[in-house]
């Protein structure tokens, strides 16, 4: 971080662990990130998404209903300051929306359904159990963008995915965001 971040987070020493290192990207960030950690689950927050305050006990709640399922997705809000500051609900903008079964282990096959659009989108909304990281391997850090979807096709055909249909997080899409590259996220697609 570039920022006044570790002057922030100095406030909560004590009750946060915090990593320090060279900044090599989101996916060396994320790879230390898991590394680092002891739990049974790993969460993620981005430094431009907010969980909301049910985030963890949502997900928790749906940990305990499904434990075949490894990997998690809330629904969340997304902002567009490019559209207007116009508001979508991530699921209910989806091509496949209708085909989709919320609040249980999806019934179609994840790896296709991901293939075909990425149901699950930012990583922030994802909750995924340790032993399915172990697995699927780090993030690639050669993916410059779209590591998520690369790691999201690699835990598919790990685990039972559940998307579950309560907002639990948002996200403000603006023009740096590097998802606004249309010509890189297809090519990276492809």
């Amino acid at each position: 971080s570039t920022d006044g971040t570790p002057a922030v987070l100095k406030r909560y020493e004590g009750r946060i662990f915090l990593l320090k290192g060279p900044n090599a990207g989101v996916s060396a960030a994320r790879n230390a990130g898991i590394r680092a950690s002891t739990g049974t689950h790993i969460a993620f927050l981005d430094h431009d998404d907010w969980w909301f305050k049910h985030h963890l006990q949502t997900h928790a709640e749906f940990i305990r209903l499904y434990p075949e399922a490894g990997f998690l997705c809330g629904n969340y809000i997304e902002q567009d300051r490019l559209q207007g500051y116009r508001r979508k609900k991530h699921f209910q903008r989806l091509r496949l929306y209708r085909e989709l079964n919320f609040d249980a282990p999806l019934r179609i096959d994840p790896f296709r359904t991901l293939l075909r659009e990425n149901v699950v989108g930012m990583p922030s909304a994802v909750v995924i159990r340790r032993d399915i990281v172990d697995r699927a391997g780090d993030f690639d850090p050669d993916q410059a963008v779209i590591e998520d979807y690369d790691y999201y096709l690699r835990c598919a055909p790990l685990t039972k995915f559940v998307l579950i249909s309560k907002v639990l997080a948002y996200k403000i899409t603006h023009a740096t965001n590097i998802s606004r590259n249309a010509a890189l996220m297809g090519a990276r697609h492809i």
